[in-house]
């Protein structure tokens, strides 16, 4: 499932519980992600989704971007942040809501904060972590399928031959445009030198923040990481929608 309302529970004071999965370009966030929520039956969140969800709330100049990564400005991820909470996209009940390699900044991570703890809504950091060889690997053999997939992003069930299929579809697949090694480089960078500030106030904000080795096979990854946390959600709490 990915993001959109999610269904209503009969007792509004239960509320999901959100957990940012981040992690290095190569490290599984995706995969874990989708799998996760399939699963526990929840939801992800992408920035991305929610920037095209909500393009009617952004003026002209927060629409356009001269980041070299296609970032946009905080003010529009705080606009768009706020009108998913006040319109009650992450909804009621304990489902789970797995936001996919978000926040990518301390300052988005605090706005992050601010709004969950208005709104009662239990937060927590998963990192996934792996050596830079292991991601150079990942990127270098991940392929998606136009097919399957027109966002291009969640990676492909690749068919090895001569040419390379997708398993799902059969269809060709493709290098996914961030992977392209100049822009793999730059998002990478942008990683590093973040992640540590994340961490940092996570800790410092009393954020419950788990590290998982996501070296291991993927099955092995996601045991780990399911392992992280209580899935099963947090206890009731009042909601409040100041």
């Amino acid at each position: 499932m990915t993001f959109g309302v999610l269904p209503a529970h009969k007792d509004r004071r239960v509320r999901p519980s959100l957990t940012c999965v981040l992690g290095p370009p190569g490290a599984g966030k995706t995969t874990f992600t989708t799998r996760a929520a399939a699963s526990l039956g929840g939801s992800v969140f992408r920035i991305r989704h929610a920037f095209q969800n909500h393009q009617h709330v952004l003026t002209d100049d927060l629409r356009k971007t001269s980041d070299e990564l296609g970032w946009l400005d905080d003010r529009a991820v705080e606009q768009v942040l706020r009108v998913t909470f006040e319109q009650g996209q992450f909804a009621t009940g304990p489902y789970p809501v797995l936001l996919d390699n978000f926040p990518g900044t301390v300052d988005q991570l605090r706005l992050l904060h601010r709004l969950t703890t208005r709104h009662s809504i239990p937060l927590r950091v998963l990192e996934l972590t792996t050596d830079d060889a292991r991601l150079a690997d990942r990127v270098w053999r991940r392929r998606v399928c136009p097919g399957c997939e027109p966002d291009r992003h969640a990676p492909a069930d690749v068919r090895a031959g001569a040419e390379p299929t997708c398993g799902r579809c059969g269809g060709p697949v493709i290098v996914r445009e961030s992977d392209r090694p100049e822009v793999n480089r730059l998002r990478l960078r942008r990683y590093q030198s973040n992640c540590r500030q994340i961490g940092s106030a996570a800790r410092a904000w009393g954020l419950p923040y788990r590290q998982v080795d996501a070296t291991p096979p993927p099955d092995e990854v996601y045991r780990e990481a399911i392992r992280a946390f209580d899935w099963n959600g947090a206890e009731p709490v009042a909601f409040s929608a100041t």
